[in-house]
C-alpha cells in the first residue's frame, strides 16, 4: 500500500486525516524486516516482589522448611520446589557457580598473603 493507491483517494479518508496517516504507518510497517530474536540466555531478566496487605515478602530458612501446622505435610520449599522446577534448577546450578568463583576467589586471596604478606595486584 502506499499513498498513490486508489484506495486512498476514496471518501473514506480526508486528505492527510489521522485515519490515513495510521494506516500507511501501519502498511509501512509490515515491509519492515523483522530483527533476529536475542537467546533467551542472553535476555535481561527481571522480576518483580509485590506484597499484598500485610504479606509476608521475606521469610526466614526456619519459615521456608516448617510444615504448615495442620494444613499438609508439605513445606513451603517443596511446594514452590515443585511449582517452579525450571526456575529451581537455575537457582541451584546459579548458587553452585557463586559459590565455586566465590571458593577460587577466597583461595588465590589467601595464597597471596602467604606468598609474601602483599595482595598481587
Amino acid at each position: 500500500m502506499s499513498q498513490e493507491d486508489e484506495i486512498m483517494k476514496s471518501p473514506l479518508f480526508e486528505s492527510q486525516s489521522e485515519a490515513q496517516r495510521r494506516i500507511t504507518y501501519f502498511a509501512q510497517s509490515l515491509s519492515t524486516p523483522m530483527p533476529d530474536p536475542v537467546p533467551v540466555s542472553q535476555m535481561p531478566t527481571f522480576s518483580a516482589l509485590i506484597p499484598h496487605f500485610s504479606e509476608k515478602i521475606t521469610l526466614t530458612l526456619r519459615e521456608i522448611i516448617r510444615e504448615e501446622e495442620g494444613y499438609s505435610n508439605v513445606t513451603l520449599l517443596e511446594y514452590l520446589k515443585k511449582l517452579h522446577e525450571s526456575e529451581w534448577k537455575c537457582f541451584v546450578q546459579d548458587t553452585k557457580m557463586l559459590a565455586e568463583e566465590n571458593d577460587l576467589t577466597s583461595s588465590s586471596s589467601s595464597e597471596d598473603y602467604s606468598a609474601g604478606g602483599n595482595i598481587a595486584g
